[in-house]
């Protein structure tokens, strides 16, 4: 495909618009996540979790997920690779160890949770 074809307009207004429910949603979840908390019944029996970034993004972008996951009991862990660009033999290396790294640390299998497109792997 040429460059020029590429068509790089912004969006319509009004989904530009929906991105400001990201910290509305945030907003919420801040006031229940105390209550969310209380009710944590250690469901998780400390199985380990590794959870994968969405494309584009990072570990930072699953921080809250793990930290919820975490207060339901579970063992849970970021990839440790950098940006997720998609499913290159790099990321597919790295993730191979990452989840050996994890099986030999807790001796048990380990659950997969993928946020997004982090979750094509």
């Amino acid at each position: 495909m040429d460059a020029s074809a590429v068509d790089l307009s912004p969006p319509p207004l009004y989904l530009t618009l929906l991105e400001g429910r990201a910290l509305l949603e945030f907003g919420w979840y801040a006031a229940v996540a105390g209550a969310l908390r209380a009710r944590a019944d250690g469901a998780g029996e400390g199985r380990p979790v590794l959870v994968l970034p969405g494309f584009g993004t990072s570990d930072g972008s699953t921080k809250v997920l793990r930290g919820f996951l975490r207060d339901h009991g579970f063992q849970t862990h970021g990839w440790r690779l950098g940006r997720n660009r998609g499913p290159s033999s790099r990321i597919r290396r790295g993730l191979a160890a990452r989840l050996g790294e994890i099986f030999e640390r807790h001796g048990a299998p380990v659950s997969l949770v993928g946020w997004s497109l982090g979750g094509v792997f």
